[in-house]
């Protein structure tokens, strides 16, 4: 999550939900966020900062965690908003690098992989991401990716074979 009090530009901080359901605020300690909804989030620590800053000052921002690996140009761990989308999270990691698969990816939820066939067209594409979800974008076959070769060597043969025939 990330905190920013918009009158102070010096107060932006990445806050942690700790396993205990906690997030420790600079000035004033633990705040019990475990439980509460997304869209109380920003609600329950303005509450908390009122007693120091502007409560309409305060923006508190959830973020989710991430992984986008495979074929794409920037692979890694990214921390996005909750509206991120399939699209918006290949995106983020550079998308689809020259040898990647640009119809296929692999979204793997609660250790369960699901193909998401034309995911850059169809509804696939839409799909919002959640906290932990790895997205794989796959490499493309090799003869696809050496399509200029295999068509060169076809032809090569093919000659050669007329050639020998005659």
């Amino acid at each position: 999550m990330i905190l920013r009090v918009t009158r102070d530009s010096a107060y932006v901080d990445t806050l942690r939900i700790d396993a205990r359901g906690n997030a420790h605020l600079l000035m004033l300690g633990d705040v019990r966020l475990g439980g509460v909804a997304g869209d109380a989030i920003q609600d329950t620590i303005r509450a908390r900062l009122s007693k120091i800053v502007s409560p309409n000052a305060v923006e508190a921002v959830l973020l989710r965690r991430i992984r986008v690996v495979g074929e794409v140009t920037q692979p890694g761990v990214f921390y996005v908003d909750r509206t991120f989308t399939m699209r918006d999270a290949i995106a983020h990691a550079g998308g689809v690098a020259a040898h990647g698969h640009q119809n296929l990816a692999m979204l793997v939820r609660d250790n369960q992989p699901t193909s998401l066939d034309n995911w850059q067209m169809g509804q696939a594409g839409t799909l919002f991401i959640e906290s932990d979800d790895e997205i794989i974008v796959p490499r493309l076959p090799w003869y696809r990716r050496e399509f200029s070769s295999v068509v060169t060597t076809i032809g090569v043969l093919t000659s050669l074979i007329i050639s020998l025939r005659r």
